[in-house]
């Protein structure tokens, strides 16, 4: 289930600052005329993080179009974006490190530049007939792709193993 448009058409922005650098920055576009129900959103967040090697950045990006296609019946595609690029990973400490500076990084974090990105994009068509009250017929169909890809902290000997994967 994904928000629809009200009546109208509304049109929002929303910015918020906070702690480490971090930032978020939306824009919705949403509405309804009757026959036609539409939402659009697109945001991006992004933060320095708390510890050091901890910067993030998230790009996120809705849409939804329904349009009835009779006095029972509607049409509606759905698609989503979400990009995550090099999401710096801090990875874990032990307590007495995290006693002496609880804002540091591994050091395999800093030495083999641990990351993750990740993509996905997907869409989505549903036709909806309502045959009573209480009974309703649908039809779904669902595309899309995904990317991840992580670069971990194993060292090099370690990957030299003809049956270890790598770092990545």
């Amino acid at each position: 289930t994904t928000e629809e448009g009200t009546a109208g058409t509304q049109l929002s922005t929303d910015i918020q600052y906070g702690s480490f650098d971090s930032r978020r920055v939306a824009f919705k576009a949403a509405g309804d005329t009757g026959g036609l129900n539409y939402l659009l959103s697109d945001s991006r967040f992004d933060t320095d993080g708390y510890r050091e090697h901890s910067a993030a950045r998230r790009d996120t990006l809705n849409a939804k179009l329904r349009i009835a296609t009779g006095p029972d019946s509607a049409l509606t595609l759905v698609g989503n974006s979400l990009d995550m690029p090099d999401s710096q990973d801090p990875q874990g400490l032990t307590e007495a490190q995290w006693r002496a500076n609880p804002k540091q990084a591994a050091a395999n974090a800093l030495i083999y530049n641990t990351r993750k990105s990740n993509a996905q994009q997907q869409i989505g068509l549903n036709w909806q007939h309502a045959l009573s009250a209480q009974h309703h017929l649908q039809v779904s169909t669902w595309g899309g792709q995904r990317t991840v890809r992580q670069y971990q902290s194993i060292p090099f000997g370690v990957q030299g193993n003809p049956s270890h994967p790598g770092g990545i």
